[in-house]
């Protein structure tokens, strides 16, 4: 694949091409992530407290988004769920993981 930027023209290497596409998917599934975190934190009344706390510390802590997104591309990839499944399973664990350690 030719890019051109600026005049340049840039070749990408198959390898190249891929890994751009690996951290764009990755990308697109912490987006997923953030808004399916956003709806927990954005309903106060729907979920319980400490699920709406869990949900906002997440928000906060980019390493758990990106493990959570990692998460959520593993069900999909390795048991075929989903997308809307994958992304709320792997949210929804997170938040119960949070919420119980925040109990004991």
């Amino acid at each position: 694949m030719k890019i051109v930027r600026d005049g340049l023209e840039i070749e990408m290497t198959p390898e190249e091409l891929y890994a751009a596409y690996l951290e764009q998917q990755h990308s697109f599934d912490v987006g997923d992530v953030v808004k399916e975190l956003q709806s927990v934190a954005d309903e106060p009344d729907t979920y319980d407290a400490s699920e709406v706390q869990a949900a906002e510390k997440l928000l906060q802590d980019r390493k758990a988004l990106d493990e959570i997104a990692d998460a959520k591309r593993a069900r999909m990839t390795r048991y075929g769920t989903p997308w809307l499944t994958a992304v709320g399973d792997a949210v929804h664990e997170a938040i119960d993981r949070i919420a119980q350690s925040n109990i004991s």
